[in-house]
């Protein structure tokens, strides 16, 4: 079966510069036999291929430049001969500039993206979103179908290296610092010395492995999040996590999750004596980043692209469910 796979920057194609491209990447990388899966990056020019199934990880921006492609969704599929399967995991804010709704959107992430995006739902074969929440919450505003395909994990490149570890106690974040939802400001309020990867202090996706690993523990403040890929990167890089519950948070042991919100009084403090009681306890440091490790497994790419294979089948041969 041949997939097409399309992120939403042309000029992307070959930094996979963010999270899209590489979702894209480890999907090809971890394919079965009976998949092709193939990167598109005009989106108008698939309609004369031969795919079986076209996947859209964003379109905001691939809609900007092709508006004659999303005016209507019967004319898509009437080009096509076959419906069209969109799955979508990243914002869309250029969305609202269009003079036109378009049929394909550029994805869903977290409520804030409901909210632009819930009169459009209906026009696509099926939704992917990255919790189970916004799956009911997809599909309660009209979605024909909504699926949960988790962004994975690179077990190989994301390992522990410990001999990059810190002399002096680190912590490190990495993320949007635009995004006042990611409150990466509060790494600063917890006192110790710290380490941003952000696209300000970019560093390419290869090179992350060596920045988790010259921390001592990872932190993560979303008040809201679709996912959050920092997260399950450290974990497979052993690190010991401290965290809110949003997102990908929410799958450390509870110890280690700051319940509330970050803006609330209080929450911070919580939240530093938790690393506080990391920075005391190599051993617990250690203790914890293994079993962190441990947990992600499930969440590798062979796994989670076996996932969307089945995702992928049902939806090409109509077993839709």
């Amino acid at each position: 079966m041949k997939v097409a796979y399309i992120p939403h920057k042309l000029e992307d194609k070959d930094g996979a510069r963010w999270g899209e491209n590489t979702v894209m990447r480890n999907l090809i990388a971890n394919s079965s036999g009976d998949f092709e899966i193939i990167p598109e990056y005009d989106a108008w020019e698939c309609l004369d291929s031969d795919y079986d199934l076209i996947c859209l990880h964003n379109l905001s921006h691939t809609a900007m430049r092709r508006k004659r492609w999303i005016r209507g969704g019967a004319r898509l599929e009437q080009l096509l001969k076959r419906s069209v399967s969109a799955f979508h995991t990243s914002d869309f804010d250029e969305l609202y500039d269009l003079p036109n709704r378009p049929v394909l959107m550029g994805g869903i992430r977290g409520y804030n993206g409901l909210q632009k995006a819930r009169g459009i739902l209906k026009c696509f074969d099926a939704i992917h979103v990255n919790n189970h929440n916004l799956r009911d919450e997809v599909l309660k505003h009209g979605a024909r179908n909504a699926y949960v395909l988790y962004p994975g994990v690179d077990m190989e490149l994301f390992k522990p290296m410990p001999e990059l570890r810190p002399d002096t106690f680190t912590v490190g974040w990495s993320g949007d610092t635009s995004k006042p939802t990611k409150n990466a400001h509060l790494i600063h309020s917890l006192g110790y010395r710290n380490k941003i990867a952000s696209k300000e202090y970019f560093i390419p996706h290869d090179e992350m492995p060596k920045f988790l690993n010259s921390l001592d523990v990872y932190v993560h403040f979303s008040s809201h999040e679709g996912w959050g890929m920092g997260v399950i990167e450290a974990m497979a890089c052993g690190l010991p996590i401290v965290s809110s519950s949003a997102g990908s948070g929410s799958l450390l042991s509870p110890d280690w999750i700051v319940n509330g919100n970050p803006r609330e009084d209080g929450w911070i403090l919580d939240f530093w004596h938790r690393v506080e009681r990391l920075r005391k306890d190599p051993v617990l440091r250690e203790h914890v980043g293994h079993r962190n490790r441990e947990h992600i497994k499930p969440w590798a790419w062979p796994n989670l692209t076996r996932e969307f294979e089945k995702v992928c089948t049902a939806l090409i041969y109509g077993d839709i469910r």
